[in-house]
């Protein structure tokens, strides 16, 4: 047909569960799509028709195949709210944070149409629960944006991140108030106030160009990290901890130009509350630097600093880090987006800092 739509792929539309297993038995191809790039299993989960979908995943439909826009099955059926398909499809394996073309999330379609009971199943599976489509709006922006309560109390009892902005600046409050959400809105400012409240106070932002000592200034967070594995998740990281109203410091930033890089980062690490490592693969080893990796997670341990450990390997290169790092208790992995801190590794590290200020 012009259209591309095979008898299958009808079939598997109309929730004709006999007529795809007829299709099947006589030898249809399983995930032959139209011109638009939808499979029958595509069009059976769009419109809820479970027992096609089992029929078709029993047969091999491929679950992660996605239209040519990037949509994949579970992100149709999360943004129509089929519970069960999407409980199904995840059971056979489907990519829970795949985005389409526009970096949104069947996350992201189950908190703009209002889905909480699909939003929940997402977020047990391991959704990320902050993860941003390309304009960086966030599950909890899209749900306020959209006046969507239950969904928004949902996301900040998983941990949402109420103080991130998108790339215009925009938080989810802005986006409740700006949409004339005012009960979502008073929420939210609830809970920003609620856990500004929380937190130990704030340190001031490390001065550009300083490289003073703890007497003059005082660092919250120092992000250690191998530069050539892992610049992004610790710039991501800066990023949502300073929404927190935290202090921290990311050699990547925060050394001005022509500064001594030695002293500054001495002076910081001497200055941190915490020390963050990002382990990657080869933290640790020896490098080019005079004072690397291996020298910021020795000396926090001498001086015993509050350490999180944030294991982004099984192992590492260098022995004498894999002993040290072997033997501190590992926080939260990174899993997903570089680009997005997980809000478990976030949470974490504002917990550490609040019970240490007690």
């Amino acid at each position: 047909m012009q259209d591309g739509h095979t008898p299958l792929y009808t079939a598997s539309f109309k929730g004709h569960r006999e007529v795809v297993r007829l299709l099947l038995d006589k030898g249809a191809a399983v995930d032959k799509e139209n011109n638009g790039g939808f499979t029958p299993l595509y069009v059976a989960s769009n419109n809820g028709h479970l027992d096609a979908v089992r029929l078709l995943l029993q047969r091999g439909a491929a679950v992660n195949k996605a239209n040519n826009n990037g949509a994949t099955p579970l992100y149709i059926a999360s943004q129509k709210g089929r519970l069960d398909v999407a409980h199904m499809l995840l059971d056979k394996g489907a990519a829970i944070d795949k985005a389409n073309k526009d970096g949104t999330t069947p996350l992201l379609m189950a908190c703009l149409n209002g889905h909480k009971d699909v939003a929940c199943l997402l977020l047990d599976k391991g959704a990320a629960v902050d993860r941003a489509g390309k304009n960086g709006d966030t599950p909890i922006m899209v749900a306020c944006s959209n006046g969507q309560m239950p969904v928004a109390q949902l996301l900040c009892e998983r941990g949402a991140n109420v103080h991130a902005s998108n790339k215009d600046g925009l938080t989810a409050l802005d986006w409740a108030n700006k949409k004339g959400h005012s009960a979502v809105a008073a929420y939210i400012k609830g809970q920003q106030d609620a856990r500004t409240a929380a937190r130990p106070a704030a340190s001031p932002p490390v001065p550009k160009g300083s490289t003073g000592t703890s007497a003059q200034r005082k660092i919250d967070v120092f992000v250690s990290f191998r530069v050539k594995e892992a610049d992004t998740e610790a710039i991501a990281l800066k990023r949502a901890l300073e929404a927190e109203n935290l202090s921290v410091f990311c050699s990547s930033v925060d050394i001005p130009r022509g500064a001594d890089w030695v002293r500054t980062i001495t002076a910081a690490l001497h200055a941190a509350s915490m020390v963050v490592v990002l382990a990657t693969p080869t933290y640790g080893s020896e490098g080019t630097d005079s004072f690397g990796t291996a020298e910021e997670l020795s000396y926090a341990k001498k001086k015993k600093k509050l350490l999180y450990v944030v294991p982004m390997a099984d192992e590492w290169e260098d022995p004498t880090t894999d002993v040290l790092l072997g033997m501190i208790q590992k926080g939260a992995q990174w899993v997903t987006d570089r680009n997005v801190a997980p809000s478990a590794i976030v949470n974490d590290i504002v917990g550490a800092l609040q019970r240490s200020a007690v």
